[in-house]
């Protein structure tokens, strides 16, 4: 099974704002499906900063569980305005799955 990695930043904006902070993405790798979700707090420019930075993390670290990828969003976030994040990964070789999201 091969998917493709798709990232989208163009979700719900105000006015005449160019961006907006809603972001996903979803990479496969070693046989996983990584995904993210993020809302970046408030709106515009710098809500797309934060959700965007969240988005990296996942890109860069694919194979990370969500609890660590998590981790590694929450430092990635200190420098922005912050976001609501939820990060999911199908392990298909082992039929499971597993999800990290704030309580």
């Amino acid at each position: 099974m091969s998917w493709l990695m798709a990232t989208v930043y163009d979700g719900f904006m105000r006015g005449m704002e160019r961006a907006c902070g809603d972001a996903w993405s979803a990479v496969e790798s070693d046989g996983c499906l990584s995904v993210l979700v993020a809302d970046g707090l408030g709106h515009g420019p710098l809500a797309a900063q934060a959700s965007l930075s969240a988005v990296d993390v996942l890109e860069q670290r694919p194979s990370s569980l969500p609890a660590d990828m998590m981790h590694d969003i929450h430092a990635a976030l200190h420098h922005t305005r912050g976001a609501a994040v939820a990060v999911a990964r199908i392990d298909f070789h082992r039929s499971s799955g597993y999800r990290c999201f704030p309580r």
